[in-house]
């Protein structure tokens, strides 16, 4: 879909975000081109009431740009927040765009790699469904993602990481490819050119290309290894760019680490596939494939209130996996008995770890004070942190700098965290103490930084493996999925555990994924294993289950929620174990059972005579449509679909 096209389609919607006017496309370039790409402002993505835009006009240390109904993304100057929560009272929810890492794609030493056995006797094989896959990109040279006749399988790629020569709308960043270029850039490829020229995109990391070939891998000969789970469906592809280096000092990120990246491209990556689906009117999955430690886990993140509003779209789900923290020493948790109360958190300080960063979540309308001190036993106690939405004390210790941040991460919810950024931090035992000031709970959690962005040596030294699913796998319309071992079916320790802090069953089900045959890089072939690719597993599993509802019409209204529903009716439960569990959820992902259960479902009846109205080839003149566009449109795709 080209982007002038696209834009045409965007117009036509004057509500709910979907489509945008000229006016809102060059505020969109401006905020991203001077703000929200700018080293000198934080962004921030906020949940919002009223008018925000024209509470932005009356200050000048930031910018907004309101997408949709309900959601904006900020960039604000550094140390601003407080400000901002004081001065934009229209802001109910806001989250600091937090740094996320790429789910656990590990490379097995095990040469007897498999495929997923996704044969079937519905005719299932992904045709006609989307598969939005946010990760490191795709290698669109490689054949796996072609039809028969070396044509792209990939709708649309947007690579966030390369200059705005082509962004797609309304982002203004990064660079937009549709399926016409893609074709062009393979046929030079084929005639010896350099399809780089063409479409400049690479994934260097090859995670995405992975992720790709588990979901949805072709035969392109019959000799061909590799096939995946929906071998004919469609490729809408997010490279996400790498974080900004404010961000990665604001949360004392070594500069030096590799795949880094930030929730606010997360965001815009999940509403780029949202309207892309929109406008090629077909079902899509979307797979996020990174996680973060950053959150509450109770489902109320800014950013998974966000996937929330989506989960509600028919034909749109989204998939999620646990991470990687189960056994990363990342999360404790405790309880403050009364008012006047302490308890000590101990963190283990990698010796070369050059900053360390940590959050405190506990509940309105408790309140605590803090006390930091170092290995060495020199401190500061009990600090009182002002009661006030974005404020923040700083203070130092000795060449060390400590910086606490108190915020209300849903001004309406009960999540309330401090923020704990040491910077130049010694290697070494570091003591936080909590001091009850006023308790009616009294329960806390704590969350260092996913493990990939630690050190090896800095861990809590009482960890809580349970509750360490990364965030947005918290969410409410997420389906997630954790991973166990092939032979014992025992799940390995690392991906994270459920349940969510709100008490929700998280993780859905738990996924074999282990040995699994893939994609490379360089077009060789793989063998990998970890919750990245459990989630791959998932997402193409839903593409089928999408084909049947919507395709072959079995199920033409299925939301997320139903969804869920029949991945978790096709779980095996092992002997003696009580199910839903933290680990495994409501049981082992079991195609077969799936498949099964399938089987024995009737579908739905469909509206005789509804399309032959909407088409006009019945017309009544006392008959009087008030339909949204949209909606209309929608209906008619439908009808000529057949679902009708």
């Amino acid at each position: 879909m080209t982007n002038s096209l696209r834009k045409e389609v965007y117009r036509e919607v004057e509500n709910g975000g979907m489509i945008l006017s000229e006016a809102l496309e060059k505020q969109a370039s401006k905020f991203f081109k001077d703000y929200y790409a700018n080293e000198e402002y934080e962004n921030y993505f906020v949940e919002y009431s009223g008018n925000i835009v024209e509470a932005f006009e009356k200050i000048n240390y930031g910018a907004v740009f309101a997408e949709k109904s309900m959601f904006a993304a900020v960039a604000i100057k550094k140390d601003m927040l407080g400000n901002l929560i004081r001065d934009v009272p229209q802001i109910v929810n806001i989250e600091k765009s937090s740094p996320y890492s790429l789910s656990d794609l590990v490379p097995s030493f095990n040469d007897q790699g498999r495929n997923v056995d996704s044969s079937n006797n519905l005719g299932l094989d992904g045709e006609g469904v989307i598969i939005g896959i946010i990760s490191t990109g795709i290698d669109y040279l490689n054949e796996n993602f072609m039809t028969q006749d070396r044509r792209t399988r990939i709708s649309a790629i947007w690579d966030q990481s390369l200059s705005s020569d082509s962004p797609p709308v309304p982002f203004s960043y990064g660079s937009e490819f549709d399926k016409e270029e893609i074709n062009k850039a393979i046929r030079t490829y084929f005639s010896g050119g350099n399809p780089y020229e063409i479409v400049p995109h690479k994934d260097e990391v090859g995670h995405g290309t992975a992720i790709a070939g588990i979901i949805g891998a072709s035969r392109v000969r019959e000799t061909d290894e590799v096939f995946g789970v929906a071998p004919k469906c469609e490729f809408a592809i997010v490279k996400v760019k790498r974080a900004k280096k404010i961000t990665m000092e604001e949360y004392g990120i070594d500069q030096g680490l590799p795949n880094v990246y930030e929730s606010t491209d997360l965001a815009a990556a999940i509403s780029y596939l949202a309207q892309l689906q929109n406008t090629l009117m077909k079902p899509m999955i979307v797979y996020l494939a990174l996680g973060s430690n950053f959150g509450a886990h109770t489902g109320r993140a800014a950013l998974e209130r966000y996937i929330d509003f989506f989960s509600l779209k028919r034909g749109f789900s989204i998939i999620t996996d646990t991470g990687d923290e189960g056994n990363g020493s990342t999360h404790t948790n405790g309880e403050v008995s009364s008012t006047g109360t302490m308890k000590t958190i101990e963190i283990n300080v990698d010796k070369e770890e050059k900053n360390l960063y940590l959050t405190i979540w506990f509940r309105n309308p408790d309140v605590f004070s803090v006390g930091v001190a170092a290995p060495s036993g020199e401190g500061i106690k009990r600090i009182s942190i002002p009661a006030t939405n974005g404020s923040q004390v700083k203070f130092t210790l000795g060449s060390t700098t400590i910086t606490i941040l108190y915020s209300i991460q849903a001004q309406a919810m009960a999540d309330k965290m401090i923020g704990i950024l040491i910077e130049n931090v010694s290697g070494g035992v570091w003591k936080i103490d909590l001091t009850g000031e006023y308790v009616i709970y009294g329960g806390y959690d704590v969350w260092l930084l996913q493990r990939p962005l630690l050190k090896k040596e800095t861990r809590v030294l009482v960890p809580n493996e349970y509750t360490t699913l990364t965030i947005p796998s918290t969410a409410i319309g997420t389906l997630t999925t954790a991973n166990y071992q092939e032979l014992t079916n025992i799940r390995t320790p690392e991906p994270g555990k459920g349940f969510t802090k709100d008490g929700r069953v998280k993780p859905s089900v738990s996924t074999l994924a282990n040995n699994i045959l893939t994609v490379g890089l360089e077009k060789k072939i793989a063998v990998v294993s970890g919750t990245a690719a459990a989630g791959a597993i998932l997402a193409g599993l839903s593409v089928l289950l999408f084909q049947w509802g919507f395709v072959q019409r079995k199920d033409p209204n299925m939301f997320t929620q139903k969804l869920n529903s029949y991945i978790i009716r096709g779980t095996v439960k092992q002997p003696g174990v009580i199910y839903p569990n933290p680990t495994s959820g409501f049981g082992l992902l079991s195609f077969k059972a799936v498949f099964e259960s399938l089987s024995n479902h009737g579908g739905e009846e469909v509206v005789a005579g509804l399309c032959d109205l909407l088409r006009g080839e019945i017309y009544q003149e006392k008959i009087y449509w008030n339909i949204p566009t949209d909606l209309f449109k929608r209906l008619i795709w439908r009808c000529n679909q057949g679902e009708l």
